[in-house]
């Protein structure tokens, strides 16, 4: 029955994809991934199913939390940096933006004017054709979308205390990259290119991928997300961050010759950020910071609690090893009893034994 369920959703969720797209919103992907594990959890026992609801429930309502207080976190009244991140980028490649580079070196573009709500606004526009690298980028940023929650379903069925680990983490990356989005609102390259920071040319070229791959629905999602979303939450970068705790996460569970794919996986997505300016990257680096900050700080949180677990376990084996046998008979000896004939009272316990 499990199997005849899972090959039915399977085929359900294909025919989706083709009519409506590659699922990418946290609601969706959330309604996906439980269908999947409940359809996972049949013919086990009626606790996998209360430990579904219970292990997923709160996590869903964090991550719908996050996707709102972003929204709400550019409105909080802290002016929005251009130039620390273009200062750093710069001091790391000597005196070169690499958003800038890149994107004059893969693409060729032209500025387009036109009006919108009745002012006049410049957009950047490619004129070449789709290139292979183009699709490689788009997919990878579609990815962020999928893995993380993929990762965390998977998790679930192989290891409830790994999953458990896994959204401590992926949480505490949100928070932390929450409350950086709140305190330093930072615009991304082609906001700062809109304003003269940059080479006007720099601009949002991502996407055209998803065209050619015919998954403009996707495209279409991620366009009406931004509008709803912050657009200066670009330090630190949890793309990179999430990409970079699905690493962590997966780097000892695989073998050692895909240990180097685990790894290219963060850097890839960076790239790919960096390239079709979304982020610089120094945006990137401290979101893979961030995400080894929140791993390494449950790493010393769980071995704490571990160690003060197994002393408390150990400090009870002592107190029940202290206790005679049940029945055994006690000899006991007044305090006020002289310590000689307390030590005759040993003597006869050790030379003596009741039988």
């Amino acid at each position: 029955m499990r199997w005849v369920a899972l090959g039915t959703y399977a085929v359900v969720l294909f025919l989706w994809c083709m009519e409506y797209g590659v699922p990418i919103g946290h609601d969706y992907v959330f309604v996906w991934i439980i269908i999947g594990l409940a359809c996972a959890s049949i013919g086990r026992t009626w606790k996998s199913m209360v430990h579904l609801l219970v292990d997923w429930g709160p996590f869903l309502l964090v991550v719908i939390a996050y996707d709102l207080s972003r929204g709400w976190a550019d409105s909080a009244g802290f002016p929005v940096h251009f130039t620390p991140q273009i200062d750093a980028d710069k001091v790391l490649f000597f005196g070169h933006v690499p958003t800038e580079w890149l994107e004059r070196s893969l693409y060729r573009t032209d500025l387009v004017v036109g009006l919108s709500n009745g002012h006049l606004t410049t957009a950047v526009r490619p004129t070449a054709p789709v290139q292979w690298f183009e699709v490689v980028f788009d997919l990878t940023y579609l990815s962020h979308y999928l893995v993380s929650f993929i990762l965390a379903g998977v998790l679930w069925v192989k290891s409830r205390a790994r999953f458990q680990a896994y959204v401590r983490r992926f949480t505490t990356l949100s928070a932390l990259g929450f409350l950086t989005y709140v305190v330093f609102p930072a615009a991304p390259p082609w906001m700062a290119a809109q304003q003269g920071f940059l080479d006007p040319t720099v601009g949002r070229i991502g996407g055209r991928g998803f065209g050619w791959l015919h998954l403009h629905v996707v495209r279409n999602m991620i366009d009406t997300g931004t509008t709803t979303t912050n657009l200066v939450a670009a330090i630190p970068s949890l793309h990179a961050g999430f990409a970079t705790l699905v690493a962590i996460t997966l780097w000892r569970s695989v073998p050692r010759w895909c240990r180097p794919v685990v790894a290219f996986y963060p850097v890839l997505m960076g790239l790919s950020l960096v390239a079709t300016g979304e982020h610089y990257v120094v945006d990137i680096l401290l979101g893979v910071g961030y995400a080894f900050v929140a791993h390494f700080s449950w790493n010393y949180i769980e071995r704490w609690w571990q160690r003060r677990k197994d002393a408390r376990a150990s400090d009870g084996r002592e107190v029940r090893g202290a206790e005679p046998p049940g029945g055994a008979p006690r000899l006991l000896v007044d305090p006020a009893c002289p310590a000689d004939q307390r030590e005759g009272v040993s003597a006869v316990r050790r030379t003596a034994p009741f039988s």
